[in-house]
């Protein structure tokens, strides 16, 4: 059985993770260089892929 079978079988509702961000997280990220704000949201990005496989992280 591969990881594709398995999250098949999984509602899809049960993988989704979802994230929030308050009012002073988005002042402070609006404030960093144009090249970390980058590396943020790559990071980000890897992160909301890997949390619906991976749901130990």
């Amino acid at each position: 059985m591969t990881l594709a079978d398995i999250l098949a079988r999984i509602d899809t509702r049960d993988r989704i993770m979802r994230h929030f961000a308050d009012a002073l997280f988005w002042g402070c990220y609006r404030q960093l260089p144009q090249s970390i704000e980058q590396l943020v949201d790559e990071n980000f990005n890897l992160l909301t892929r890997t949390i619906n496989i991976h749901r130990c992280i």
